[in-house]
C-alpha cells in the first residue's frame, strides 16, 4: 500500500464524529458501553516510523469506528505495537530496489515516502534516495516480506518484521516486544475499546455528560487526571478489565522478542 493511501486512512480515523444536537448530553467517549473490551488497533500504528507505545504512558484515542458510539480506543500503559507482538530491531537501511546488499532472503523496499520532490538522490536528505518513478525522496529498508500478526504462537512470528497494519509495508523504527501475558500489560489486557465512566478524582460531578456504565468483567478506574491541559472531556475514569490497574513499570514482566534496556521496560527473556 502506498503511503498516500495510509495517510488517507489515518485522516479518516482521526476526523471527529458529528456532535450531538443541542440539548443532548455530551457523550464523546461516554454513552454506550456495548463495545467495551473489543479489540482495537490504534491509528498511530499506521505510521511506519512509529516505534510503539511506552508502558509508562496512557493514550485515549477517540473517533475509532471499531469502538462504536464511544469511539474510544484505550491504550492503558502498554508497550510496543499491538500488531507486532515480538517487536523488532531497526531494519537495515538500503538505497533502492537495485540494492543487493540485503541478501538472498530480503529485498530493498520503499518504507517511507517524504513530501520532497527530487530529480536525483542528491536532492534528498541523508538516508533518503530519489524514487525514479515517483520522483519523491524515499527511505528504503531491507525486508523479507513476512510480517508478524497478533494472536498467534510466538514461533509463528519469530524472525518476522513489524508491518503497517493491513499491508506488507515495513515499520522502519525499532519496536519493543510486548509485556508478558502473565501480567496485566499485554495487548489483550491493556488495549481495547472503552468508554468514559466518571470524572477525575477530586473533580465535581458533571450532570451534562453521558457517562457509561462498565459491563461485567470491567471496573471504573481513573486513567487521566485533570491538570487543566487539553480536552477536559477526556480526563477521568474509564472502564478497564478487572485487576488491570497500572501499578508501575515493573508490572511489564518478562519481554519476549526485541528488548533494548534504553528503550524498553521489563526483563529480557533472552
Amino acid at each position: 500500500m502506498r503511503l498516500h493511501s495510509i495517510i488517507a486512512m489515518v485522516v479518516s480515523l482521526a476526523l471527529p464524529q458529528c456532535s450531538d444536537s443541542e440539548g443532548k448530553k455530551r457523550n464523546e467517549g461516554g454513552g454506550d458501553e456495548t463495545n467495551v473490551g473489543a479489540p482495537c488497533v490504534p491509528y498511530s500504528e499506521m505510521n511506519p516510523e512509529f516505534s510503539g507505545y511506552k508502558v509508562t504512558e496512557e493514550s485515549i484515542l477517540t473517533g475509532m469506528p471499531a469502538c462504536g458510539s464511544s469511539g474510544v480506543c484505550l491504550v492503558n500503559h502498554f508497550q510496543g505495537r499491538v500488531t507486532c507482538p515480538l517487536g523488532q530491531p531497526a531494519p537495515k537501511p538500503c538505497s533502492g530496489p537495485q540494492d543487493a546488499s540485503c541478501g538472498v532472503d530480503s529485498q530493498c523496499v520503499a518504507a517511507v515516502t517524504l513530501a520532497l520532490s527530487c530529480v536525483t538522490s542528491l536532492d534528498c536528505p541523508d538516508g533518503a534516495f530519489c524514487d525514479g518513478e515517483t520522483l519523491k525522496c524515499t527511505n528504503y529498508v531491507c525486508h523479507t516480506g513476512a510480517c508478524q500478526i497478533p494472536g498467534v504462537f510466538e514461533n509463528v512470528n519469530s524472525g518476522k518484521a513489524c508491518c503497517v497494519p493491513g499491508t506488507t509495508s515495513p515499520v522502519t523504527a525499532p519496536v519493543c516486544g510486548q509485556c508478558s501475558d502473565q501480567g496485566s500489560r499485554s495487548a489483550q489486557d491493556a488495549v481495547y475499546c472503552s468508554c468514559r465512566c466518571g470524572v477525575a478524582e477530586g473533580e465535581p460531578d458533571d450532570p451534562t455528560y453521558d457517562f457509561c456504565k462498565c459491563p461485567a468483567g470491567f471496573e471504573c478506574r481513573e486513567i487521566r487526571k485533570n491538570f487543566g491541559l487539553g480536552d477536559p472531556d477526556l480526563t477521568g475514569k474509564y472502564c478497564i478489565r478487572q485487576g488491570s490497574e497500572f501499578t508501575g513499570e515493573k508490572s511489564c514482566g518478562q519481554v519476549k522478542g526485541y528488548f533494548d534496556s534504553s528503550q524498553c521496560e521489563g526483563i529480557s527473556f533472552n
